[in-house]
This record gives structure tokens, sequence and C-alpha cells, in this order.
């Protein structure tokens, strides 16, 4: 614990030894040997995950949550509090560099099957926040199910509450903030920098402060 936060460090970084084009002109030049090379130190990187993952699972666990397998977990991770069994991850769950946590001690924090959640985003709960499967959650987002309630004499000291549901399938991309109370829709894309402040719709795109609906993706065909 550093700070009064804990953070989730252990086996090491990952090396960035050449830039993309690099990798390429070297695969060109070497008949191969660098993707294979590439392969390999990704397989590292991802094993070294597993591993970070498999601690916080067990984290989870000990503190009455759930969590399924092959969670993986990037270095710098953090926890603002310890988990409490209103923690559920699925399966395949994958939080990226830098990730934040702050959920409170009675709060529900649920992670579907196959959630992404990438570099430097922030989950919020004191209520409930839940994600479905498939969700890919891009850098930076904000996601958080409370607020200052601005309508009290003193804010700073007073907060308001409600549940956060994002579907299947979403895409929160770069940038978002979603606030309290907020639904997003199945299969919904909130496009980057978004302050989504109303719910979004099952297969809508929303965009802009506030956001809104400016589209709607086609249905898949069966």
């Amino acid at each position: 614990m550093v700070g009064g936060s804990y953070y989730l460090t252990g086996v090491g970084t990952y090396p960035v030894l050449w830039s993309p084009y690099d990798w390429g002109s070297l695969d060109y030049q070497h008949g191969g040997i660098m993707s294979f090379t590439r392969k390999a130190l990704n397989a590292v990187k991802y094993r070294q995950n597993l591993l970070r993952g498999y601690r916080l699972s067990l984290w989870i666990k000990a503190w009455g949550g759930t969590c399924g397998p092959r969670l993986a977990v990037e270095p710098g991770v953090r926890l603002m509090r310890p988990p409490s069994k209103g923690w559920y991850f699925g399966s395949d769950v994958y939080l990226g560099h830098g990730v934040v946590l702050d959920v409170g001690e009675k709060a529900e924090l649920v992670f579907g099957d196959r959630v992404k959640v990438f570099h430097h985003s922030l989950i919020g709960a004191f209520d409930s926040v839940r994600i479905g499967d498939n969700v890919q959650v891009a850098e930076s987002v904000t996601i958080r199910d409370h607020n200052h309630d601005t309508a009290a004499v003193d804010m700073h000291k007073s907060m308001s509450k409600a549940a956060v549901s994002i579907g299947n399938d979403a895409w929160i991309a770069r940038g978002v903030a979603v606030l309290a109370g907020v639904t997003v829709g199945s299969g919904a894309v909130v496009a980057a920098n978004a302050v989504v402040t109303k719910d979004v719709p099952t297969m809508a795109v929303a965009a802009g402060v506030p956001a809104k609906v400016i589209s709607h993706r086609e249905q898949l065909s069966a």
C-alpha cells in the first residue's frame, strides 16, 4: 500500500525495444526473426499480466467478491480501498496501465466477460456500476455513479448517487465521462471526449458535450 492506495506492481514492465517502423524493417531484413521475437515478448508480457491478475483475483475473493478466470492486469492498477462482496468480475477481464478503481465498501462493481478497461481510466462506484459483456472502455475514461450534490448548502460535504449501467458490446471511446444515473444501451458507441448526462439507447452513436445521439448503427444480420 502506498499513500493510502493499493498498487498492483510486481513482475516488471514490458521494455520498448524498437518503434513499430523498426519492427517492420527488421522483419523484412531478417526473414521474420523479429516477428517471432515480438510474439515471444508479447507472450511474456501477457503471462506477467495474468500473474498480476491472479494476485488481484485472490485479493477480491479474500474480501468476499467474485472473480472469473484469466484476469489480466497491467502494472500500476490502483485500488483506492480494499474490494468487497459487491465486486464481481467475469472471465477474461483486462485492466490497463494506471486504471483506478474507487469503490465504496457497500457499493456494487460488476464487470461481465471480456470487459477491457484501457490505460488511465477511472471507475468510481459508491452505489452501483455494472458493465456488460464485451464492453471496451478506452483510455482516460471516467465512469462515476456519484457526484457532489449541488442543491445542498454545503455541496462539498454532500453527495448524490445513482446507478450506472453499460450494456453488452458497447464502446466507450477515449476521454469520455459517464455521469451518475446513466444507462448506455447494448451495442452503443460514445464518441471521444463526450460527457454523458442522459441515457444512450441501444445501438445508438452519441457525441458531444452534453452527449446527444447523432446516428444509429445498423443492426447486424442474424
